[in-house]
């Protein structure tokens, strides 16, 4: 993949996850997308010796109800149409108070739905947001 543009995601919350098993997710550091728009992911701790920072759904974090609503998305021919929905996804979190926010895929894993390709981009995606689970709410270990 010859990489057209690399976004460090800032580390600080609302953080971007990304699920790789059910329920499970990590946390994406750095985002690498291609001159052909797709994109990989760099997770926090996986070039380093801690391991790959993760949550569990009902463990660690609490998916907030988002009921089918769709963000969209619009860029000029020279941005990146997936770079740009990272972008809203993570404003929205911010701008609506959650901790993590994450995407549900359409095709595959497509990020956006183009709906129109006229100068441009206008495209459309699902996000997921989340919630971190205080440690007073999570259940007794005895």
């Amino acid at each position: 993949m010859g990489v057209a543009q690399k976004i460090d995601v800032d580390l600080c919350k609302p953080y971007l996850l990304v699920e790789v098993k059910p329920m499970k997710f990590y946390v994406v550091k750095r985002i690498q997308i291609s001159r052909s728009d797709s994109f990989k992911f760099i997770y926090e701790g996986e070039d380093e010796d801690v391991g790959i920072k993760y949550f569990k759904v009902n463990d660690h974090i609490r998916e907030v109800p988002n009921h089918g609503i769709e963000l969209m998305v619009e860029c000029s021919e020279n941005e990146s149409v997936n770079a740009r929905a990272f972008h809203v996804l993570r404003l929205q979190a911010l701008r609506d108070g959650y901790d993590f926010v994450s995407f549900q895929p359409y095709h595959g894993d497509q990020l956006v739905e183009i709906v129109n390709e006229q100068k441009g981009y206008v495209g459309k995606v699902m996000p997921r947001l989340f919630n971190e689970i205080p440690i007073d709410d999570l259940p007794s270990q005895n």
